[in-house]
């Protein structure tokens, strides 16, 4: 009985915990999935407000070049610079010419999607921030700036920066998730077994009482047979009997033993 109940125990722990581990996992991964996309409108929205900054700068600034170049280098962005033929020229990127050229057919074919063509030539002003992708699956977010100088000097500007990757943002964090996770699972499986452990004890006091049942009703039953079984043998030895007594002390003495067989395979 105690074997048949430490195996019940076991499986009900078993797909207790699974089954709540399961359901925590699922919720667990949608929760870490809209962080993460969370994390990635915040660096959307980090790149259009610094552009806007940026654009401050220009307007202002009296060295265009230089300024544009420390924007670069310190939010690591790829600046390219629109001239009058229009050409583009990198202000601060390592990319060679092929890939430069894909870049800017990817981000000019998402652009058309998302803004319009400037019909203002007097102010200042960007499209607002979106995503796109070269054919080698690398994303990139982008913002298309005009930008009127201090000397009345237009610009068009290409805001770029490439996309922080989804394993990237995964294992910034990932240590703890991790740790959170274990930590959930050894929870639930103190407190599964602590509950199945509760729910179990009326089961296990009953069966005990069962068995201490069997064994006074074992004990009750053999005490008895053994006396019969004493008399029967008694009254065969005595060589006074006739054989019919004699005949019946045998059959006394069969019963009780069949009896006593009895009693043992109903225990």
């Amino acid at each position: 009985m105690g074997k048949m109940i430490r195996k019940l125990k076991k499986r009900l722990t078993l797909i207790f915990v699974c089954s709540i581990m399961g359901i925590f996992t699922l919720v667990f991964c949608l929760f870490i999935n809209e962080k993460i996309q969370s994390e990635k409108e915040e660096e959307m929205n980090f790149l259009g407000r610094m552009t806007t900054y940026l654009v401050f700068q220009l307007e202002n600034s009296s060295n265009l070049e230089q300024d544009l170049t420390w924007a670069g280098q310190t939010y690591d962005f790829i600046l390219l610079l629109k001239d009058q033929n229009g050409s583009f020229v990198p202000i601060t990127t390592t990319i060679s010419d092929s890939d430069m050229n894909t870049l800017i057919a990817s981000f000019e074919q998402e652009l058309k999607k998302v803004s319009t063509y400037y019909t203002d030539h007097t102010h200042n002003s960007q499209s607002g921030t979106f995503s796109f992708s070269t054919p080698d699956t690398h994303s990139f977010y982008g913002i298309q700036v005009k930008v009127i100088t201090q000397n009345s000097d237009s610009m068009e500007l290409y805001v770029i920066k490439e996309a922080t990757g989804y394993l990237t943002f995964l294992k910034k964090h990932l240590s703890f998730y991790a740790i959170t996770w274990i930590i959930v699972f050894i929870m639930i499986l103190f407190l599964t077994r602590f509950l199945i452990s509760k729910a179990m004890k009326p089961t296990e006091n009953t069966l005990q009482s069962q068995k201490e049942f069997i064994a006074a009703v074992s004990h009750e039953l053999k005490a008895p047979l053994a006396v019969m079984l004493a008399s029967a043998e008694c009254i065969s030895s005595d060589t006074t009997l006739s054989q019919e007594t004699k005949q019946h002390s045998e059959i006394i003495d069969s019963e009780c033993l069949r009896m006593s067989k009895l009693v043992q395979d109903l225990l």
